[in-house]
């Protein structure tokens, strides 16, 4: 199942400003999705629940947020007549202007670029791929460039996870979105996301998101 990625097909930038403004009214699921650029919204009317990454979020009326570009996220609307986003794209090379304009180069350098090396930020594409998130810690190790102690020793400098506990929290996320896109069994979610054990993959879950994956879909 696809992720769409807006920036491309839909929602491009503006070639000679590298921007792009949207006011978007939502009456229904918006699906997950990332960008290929930098984004800002601010939520202008209603309320909504927000899933970023590994985490939910009840958004209202004056929150305002960053999003980078690969951040996976999406809408679930809920008991609000009007939902409204007013949404600002920008891109890398804007980003940098606002910086230098700003005076402020060093922290967006931060903002932007990432300690992370070459190859892992390879692997961690490779392992968003559902069929090697499935197979999951000993597929990491195969496709690592490196031995497991020093892919260990890095992911917990970088991420402060373990492997296992990035995998376990890229199925979570996998997870949400079944939970919230779809109308597939609990316990076909579970190992469709490559947990062998429905009861962990409940205590990862409830541990995660304070509910349990069924309490869960029925406030999406």
């Amino acid at each position: 199942m696809a992720i769409p990625v807006f920036g491309k097909e839909q929602y491009p930038l503006r070639k000679e400003s590298g921007l792009s403004y949207t006011i978007s009214d939502i009456y229904k699921h918006v699906p997950l999705h990332t960008h290929n650029h930098y984004e800002l919204f601010i939520i202008s009317e209603g309320t909504a629940y927000h899933l970023i990454n590994d985490s939910v979020q009840t958004v209202k009326k004056g929150d305002l947020f960053f999003i980078r570009p690969n951040d996976m996220h999406s809408y679930s609307f809920f008991h609000s007549e009007n939902f409204c986003v007013r949404n600002l794209g920008f891109s890398t090379q804007v980003l940098r202007n606002v910086s230098l304009f700003l005076e402020q180069e060093e922290k967006m350098d931060k903002l932007i670029n990432s300690e992370m090396p070459s190859w892992l930020s390879e692997l961690l594409l490779n392992m968003s791929k559902i069929e090697n998130l499935q197979e999951g810690y000993e597929r990491m190790c195969e496709l690592a460039p490196c031995s497991p102690s020093h892919l260990c020793r890095l992911m917990k400098q970088i991420s402060g996870k373990t492997p296992t506990q990035y995998i376990n929290q890229e199925r979570l996320k996998y997870a949400v979105y079944l939970l919230a896109q779809t109308d597939r069994e609990i316990l076909d979610i579970c190992e469709c996301c490559g947990f062998s054990n429905v009861s962990h993959f409940y205590h990862l879950f409830r541990e995660q998101f304070g509910v349990s994956p069924a309490k869960f879909r029925k406030t999406v």
